[in-house]
């Protein structure tokens, strides 16, 4: 519990985000994992890997939302994501977190 907690508060970091996001080799090792920050970045990745026999799933981070406002937005982009698979067809489905 401890270990899954220190990483919810380095995730909620402003500045280790702001170092990931802007570091070369992080991003080089995220790039593996992380199709994009944006929706269409993600769309275009999976349509490539769509394009090779891969299937893909949508992760839309905020597993440690605890104000109910925060909790309607993110279902508002689990909506949009799954809008954005039906219109564009790609194999994908979306990994739901549910905060405990």
């Amino acid at each position: 519990m401890a270990l899954r907690q220190g990483f919810l508060t380095l995730s909620n970091s402003k500045g280790l985000q702001h170092f990931a996001v802007r570091n070369p080799l992080a991003q080089r090792i995220a790039r593996r994992f992380v199709a994009g920050e944006q929706l269409d970045e993600a769309v275009a990745v999976i349509q490539t890997l769509n394009a090779k026999g891969i299937t893909a799933t949508f992760d839309h981070l905020g597993e440690s939302v605890t104000a109910e406002q925060a909790a309607l937005a993110d279902a508002q982009s689990y909506s949009t994501l799954l809008d954005r698979i039906e219109q564009t067809g790609i194999r994908s489905n979306v990994s739901l977190n549910i905060t405990p």
